[in-house]
């Protein structure tokens, strides 16, 4: 077991995150990993109950036959569950790479990022509002060692105290977790300094295009991640991470796409169209990890082949 990492100094608003943080790691110390599920597996179903006990189930947005999976207050219940067991390990990222964390993860397709790093050429990650997204960096950068940060819309002051604090116990601290979109000399400085960037390819800001997803459907892509590819000749790997529901995750990453068709923009479609063919596996295996976020980016074609939301 690492030793602990000291709380920074706080405020007194602070103080019910600090509770919080330091009672899950007080937890995770004395617990195996299946007893600290045990136990957090009813907290956190609790909270979800409530959460969810008073909203009506919504439609989803449509999506390709085989994308289709149940929706309803119990999947919605389980769906809450998982996402507040994820983020229960926000908490103590700098222990993901003891054992009884290591043998809950795996990762496939990891060649490619080892080599790019051998090379020291910079790496782009893209992955999809998909399964268990929001803690991938926590486990790449706890189980791995790998630095890697997330480039994250909005304003840096938008960043939650909570976050700020979890932030403490990350390993390789001097990486920043998030680089905002009001930080692009923070993100030049992020890159030239080999670090990896985490970007949402679905993300419905910015610069979109779209590219064939599916017979009948397209899928609008941000070009965000191909932009940062190009003016940074990075490598740009599709990723994405699955889970089971019980605190064992994994991480798919696909072939990069190709380096000679990111200098062009012209290309663009054909990498946006090579990045979702590898991940398409992953999506069709496990459709009910498909968020909204991500299925409210597909769009359907009329007999005519235009395109219609």
């Amino acid at each position: 077991m690492s030793s602990d990492t000291k709380m920074p100094k706080i405020r007194f608003k602070d103080l019910p995150s600090v509770v919080l943080i330091s009672f899950y790691r007080w937890l995770e110390q004395w617990l195996s990993s299946e007893k600290l599920l045990g136990l957090l597996r009813v907290h956190c179903f609790l909270r979800a109950l409530l959460r969810s006990g008073f909203k009506k189930v919504r439609p989803g947005p449509p999506v390709p036959d085989f994308l289709r999976s149940p929706r309803n207050f119990g999947t919605n219940l389980k769906d809450r569950t998982n996402l507040y067991l994820d983020n229960v390990l926000l908490n103590f990222p700098d222990r993901l790479s003891a054992p009884k964390w290591l043998e809950r993860f795996q990762i496939t397709g990891l060649a490619p990022l080892e080599e790019a790093r051998r090379a020291g050429r910079p790496v782009v990650l893209a992955y999809w509002h998909f399964g268990s997204f929001p803690i991938a960096v926590h486990w790449l950068r706890g189980a791995l060692k790998f630095p890697v940060g997330g480039l994250v819309g909005g304003k840096s002051s938008w960043r939650t105290n909570l976050s700020r604090l979890q932030d403490q116990f990350l390993p390789m601290r001097e990486v920043p977790d998030a680089i905002y979109l009001d930080q692009l000399r923070e993100l030049a400085q992020f890159v030239a300094a080999g670090h990896i960037i985490y970007i949402a390819i679905d993300a419905p800001t910015g610069k979109q295009m779209a590219v064939p997803f599916c017979e009948g459907w397209d899928f609008q892509l941000a070009t965000g991640a191909i932009r940062l590819a190009n003016r940074f000749e990075a490598e740009i790997i599709p990723c994405t991470i699955t889970h089971d529901g019980t605190w064992r995750y994994c991480i798919t990453m696909g072939r990069p796409a190709p380096k000679e068709l990111l200098s062009n923009e012209a290309n663009w479609p054909q990498v946006g169209k090579h990045l979702l063919a590898e991940m398409m596996p992953v999506f069709k295996a496990h459709p009910n990890l498909c968020w909204d976020a991500m299925t409210r980016r597909l769009i359907r074609k009329t007999a005519d082949g235009m395109a219609q939301r």
